[in-house]
Formats: C-alpha cells, structure tokens, sequence
C-alpha cells in the first residue's frame, strides 16, 4: 500500500520548502511525483536508495543536476538501483561547469553502478575519505579502479567492497591511515583473492595497525580468509582496532 500521488506531490514540496535541510535518505521504490532534487541546493549529503517504478533515469538525471547544482554536498550514495544506461558516475559528473572548481566529496556509496575514471570523474575524487562500493557481479573495472588510485594522492579512510583482487591490495598497501575496511571474499573470485590474502596480512595490513579501528573479512567457505594461526598475529598489532569480523571454521 502506497501513499496517492497528489499525496506524494505535497509531502515533497513541503521538503523543498525547509530552509535548513542538509541531509536527505530517499527510498525511492514507491515514488510516484516528479523528484526535482536539483532544488535542494543547500544539500550536504543525499542517500537514494531503490527504483522507481517509472521515471527510475529522470531521477538519476535529477540527481546529476543536483550534484552540479550543489557545492556544498559532500556525502553522495546510490543504493540498489536498477542498471540503466546512465547510471554510470561518469554521467553523474558530466554536468558540472568545467570552469568551475570540482566538489570535495569525501564519501561516495554505489551499487550496482558503472565506475569510469578519467578527466571528468577524476578530478571529482580527489578529496574522497570514504567509498562504499558494492557490485554484486564480476566485472573487470574495478581493477582499473584500484590502480588509477594508486599514487594518485586519494588515500581513503573507509573501504567497504565486495570483492578483492591483487589491485586492491596493491592500492591498500600504497599508502597508510585506513581507519576502517569491510571487505567480502565473493564466490565468484576465490581463486584471485585466496592469492591476495597472504600480502594483505603479511605486507598491506602494517601499513595501517597505527590507525586501524574496523575490520571485516568476511568469506563464506573455509581458506586464507578467515581467522586462524597464520592471521592473527598480525592483526594483534593493530592496537586501535575496536571492532573485528571474521569467520571461523
């Protein structure tokens, strides 16, 4: 049971008319009304998560016009949205005036979203902290991800992603200061991560044990992932840690 239309178009105006919002969740997958998000230009963070039934590109297109529209947001996630052709953070981007300084965004959260990097989206991701990124299905561009990452200055604080591949730990062990990292060995790269396990614990994981709060490794069958005798001495020398999941078999 969802809320009629004429409902929805008041409860959004009666949004756009509050002075002072500066952070907005949006669960989008009962949406009947037009979202013009790009009115909200005093934003500081904004979280969409589903798809509308009809108009699920107007408010990817929407939300490109919010983004550019937007200087002062810094918080920008996009959860389980249907694939289209311009969910793609490249589109997301394009609408900004070159000649305009890019935005500092420092945390950036996509699902199931095509990740480009180059002269348009680049620039965009020079102040990034935090990156949740979840695909749920095996591409190669991740990779790519990973290595124009590295040396490139952006040194993130909090990782969340749901595959690891030798890239990744080679960005990881580039540099130091991660705070918190949440990672899932997916089925479908055991082989790739498996590999990737031993230079984590032995190489990448001492370049952040003075800084390290979270850590999450989780696999779902028995391997080099999970917590035993070979792993965790070198996670006792993260002496900041707060929180660890891992699974034991």
């Amino acid at each position: 049971m969802t809320d009629p239309t004429w409902l929805q178009v008041i409860i959004w105006r009666s949004i756009k008319a509050l002075p002072n919002l500066r952070h907005l969740i949006i669960h989008a997958v009962h949406s009947k009304c037009p979202l013009d998000l790009h009115a909200l230009t005093e934003l500081e963070s904004i979280s969409i998560s589903g798809t509308p039934r009809t108009g699920g590109d107007q408010l990817l297109q929407n939300l490109a016009k919010l983004y550019a529209s937007s200087p002062r947001l810094t918080s920008l996630e996009i959860s389980r949205s249907q694939m289209s052709k311009i969910n793609d953070l490249h589109h997301l981007f394009s609408m900004c005036n070159g000649k305009s300084p890019p935005h500092r965004l420092r945390h950036l959260g996509l699902e199931a979203c095509f990740v480009r990097l180059g002269k348009v989206t680049l620039p965009h991701l020079r102040h990034l902290k935090s990156l949740k990124l979840d695909l749920f299905f095996p591409i190669p561009y991740p990779d790519e991800l990973w290595r124009t990452f590295t040396g490139s200055g952006i040194h993130l604080e909090e990782l969340k992603h749901d595959s690891i591949t030798m890239s990744l730990i080679d960005y990881l062990s580039s540099y130091s200061g991660l705070k918190k990292l949440r990672l899932t060995v997916s089925g479908s790269d055991n082989r790739e991560s498996w590999a990737a396990a031993d230079p984590f614990f032995n190489k990448c994981l001492g370049n952040h044990v003075d800084t390290l709060e979270e850590l999450s490794l989780i696999t779902r069958c028995e391997g080099p992932w999970t917590f035993c005798s070979n792993n965790s001495m070198s996670i006792a020398k993260c002496t900041k840690l707060k929180f660890l999941a891992m699974n034991m078999f």
